[in-house]
């Protein structure tokens, strides 16, 4: 299953039922759209279901309905009056006779479309976010599934709009906005770093507003490699399960070339740096550890960029669908990453990446570590273009701007080093079961009350499938 058939799959449920799917739902709707059925095939029959006609009776007017969802899925994060425009929006869709998956659908989308800086939806498009997320971390990462409504709505008991909301204790955060704009001292490095700036840092930063918004500004040096932005945030201890989200933009005119580095975490065994290896990573050459940094490539092409125990130099790309994600020049975009570390010397450690609360890869094999001697300690700062050819050389001066960095233990795995092992059971494939043999497998638990089989009917496909 490709990530975004998952994403498709939660912002769908998170939508039409303010639930998470659960990983027992979860596989069988993403495996009802692989088989060919398109979303809005699988969106008509979940609102026959007897779940959505719990919560949205088939007896409502248009402008009840439309009341409710809209109610439901912004909550006080916009004002009356934003709500009554989307309402009577709504409410005009379905006087017109189209369907309220069809219009649900088109909420959805056009919520998950609006930055989360929009003075009216901002607010709104944030907390739907944040509730994919908890979904994602209920349904992906710990598989859990419930046999009630009220079940699957608890991973949302808490989130709320602020972006930090669905992740545990802060260790460590930065966002310049205390500083004066202008030049960047060496002195106010060390203090907002926790440390100096690495051997190939340039220390040609300044503080720059963006946006109202303090952003920290980079210059990568025509025709320079490696050198730019280049330190490391040291976390103080090992953990198990980390999220770091940042915010990144890149100059208008900023010169691709053949591409970049930018922050990711890491964890190493000893004085290693886990970066820089031509050969994966081998613990007999005294190498333990990896690194997740992302990186742009040509054309704003973004990938996730490793060194692991299986692995040096490997891109992964980001991808919505079939395509890659590419960042635009001009644009503040927020990245979150999620690494939960492997049983020592297993391959199934977890790594995921959001773009702006889009999913863009998922992946669970990855051999991170070969001792449970150390876990997660690093934050690398890096922004500087390259590689080592030619090829990754700016043509000209090219600036990036990065803000509001965080790391925080993930909300469900609180309590510091080494705090849990066994209580995540993850596969070794990158995604979840996908398998008709295994979806019945894992359905024999009887996870959730059945009251009615809704036939869906897709591309070449007709099938069966037992809903809520």
């Amino acid at each position: 299953m490709a990530t975004d058939v998952q994403n498709t799959v939660l912002a769908l449920v998170v939508g039409m039922f303010d639930a998470a799917p659960g990983a027992t739902y979860l596989n069988q709707f993403t495996a009802v759209l692989d088989n060919g059925a398109g979303r809005s095939a699988l969106a008509e029959s979940l609102v026959q279901t007897s779940a959505f006609q719990g919560i949205y009776s088939s007896d409502l007017s248009n402008q009840q309905f439309a009341a409710a969802f809209i109610t439901t899925l912004v909550g006080e994060n916009a004002s009356d009056a934003s709500k009554d425009w989307a309402i009577s929006w709504m409410a005009g869709k379905l006087d017109a006779h189209e369907t309220r998956a069809e219009v649900m659908l088109q909420t959805i989308d056009a919520l998950q479309g609006i930055s989360f800086e929009h003075p009216s939806w901002g607010q709104a498009a944030q907390l739907f976010a944040n509730k994919i997320s908890a979904a994602a971390e209920y349904s992906v990462i710990q598989r859990s599934s419930a046999d009630s409504m009220e079940t699957l709505r608890s991973p949302f008991s808490e989130v709320t709009a602020d972006p930090a909301v669905i992740s545990g204790e802060v260790i460590f955060s930065q966002d310049f906005d205390h500083r004066d704009l202008g030049d960047y001292s060496l002195t106010e490095y060390q203090e907002d770093m926790g440390r100096g700036p690495g051997g190939n840092d340039n220390q040609l930063h300044t503080i720059e507003q963006v946006d109202n918004d303090n952003m920290l500004k980079v210059t990568l040096q025509q025709g320079v490699l490696k050198e730019g932005l280049q330190s490391y945030i040291s976390l103080g201890q090992d953990y198990e399960a980390l999220s770091f989200r940042f915010d990144i933009r890149f100059g208008e005119g900023f010169d691709w070339a053949h591409g970049g580095k930018m922050p990711g975490l890491s964890g190493v065994g000893g004085d290693n740096n886990a970066t820089g290896q031509r050969e994966p990573l081998a613990v007999e050459d005294g190498y333990d550890g990896f690194s997740l940094r992302s990186m742009y490539r040509e054309d704003g092409r973004s990938v996730q960029y490793r060194y692991d125990l299986e692995q040096s130099e490997q891109d992964d790309a980001y991808q919505l669908g079939d395509n890659s994600y590419s960042f635009e020049t001009g644009v503040t975009y927020t990245l979150e990453q999620w690494v939960i570390l492997n049983t020592a010397g297993e391959q199934n450690g977890t790594v995921l990446t959001w773009i702006d609360g889009q999913l863009v890869a998922a992946r669970n094999d990855y051999l991170l570590r070969s001792s449970d001697e150390y876990g997660i300690n690093k934050v690398l700062i890096d922004i500087w273009a390259g590689g080592s050819t030619d090829a990754f050389r700016p043509s000209q001066d090219s600036y990036v701007f990065i803000d509001d960095l965080i790391v925080t233990t993930l909300a469900d795995y609180e309590g510091g080093h080494s705090s849990f092992t066994s209580e995540i059971q993850l596969t070794s494939q990158a995604t979840p079961l996908d398998s008709a043999s295994e979806i019945q497998a894992a359905d024999q638990g009887g996870d959730i009350s059945i009251e009615e089989s809704v036939e869906i009917t897709g591309v070449g496909q007709v099938g069966t499938l037992d809903l809520f």
